[in-house]
């Protein structure tokens, strides 16, 4: 079944002493976050939180959070990982999610080949059929 939230990172730091925090994408850009108004602390939705800025650096995104403004606030969140809505994301054409293709077969069309997807505890990999 396909997730309703999917995470988006993990918050690995702080950056500075007014509440911002390097958080570890887990996208292709640094700078994915930068398209949302609202991240979430949990999987199901519950706990959302209001991105106030969004910026990458390095190989890391630079994010501000409404009501975390204190090295103290932000610390409370480190090593949390936060959840974006799935619907509120807008994927280029032929781009999937890895979460929509585990367990199906496709086939590529430019060489004809078909392959598996599958999910372990630790990581998705393919097979070749």
């Amino acid at each position: 079944m396909s997730k309703a939230f999917l995470e988006a990172g993990k918050i690995v730091a702080l950056h500075g002493v007014r509440g911002e925090m390097r958080l570890q994408p887990w996208s292709d850009d640094a700078a994915f976050l930068k398209g949302f108004k609202t991240v979430y602390l949990d999987a199901r939705g519950e706990q959302p939180l209001r991105l106030l800025s969004a910026r990458a650096h390095g190989n890391v995104a630079l994010i501000r959070l409404e009501g975390v403004d204190s090295v103290e606030k932000a610390e409370a969140l480190r090593n949390k990982v936060l959840f974006v809505k799935k619907s509120d994301i807008s994927l280029p054409e032929g781009r999937y999610f890895i979460d929509d293709i585990v367990g199906k077969s496709l086939r590529y069309s430019y060489y004809g080949n078909s392959v598996n997807f599958y999910d372990s505890a630790d990581s998705q990999s393919m097979k070749s059929l």
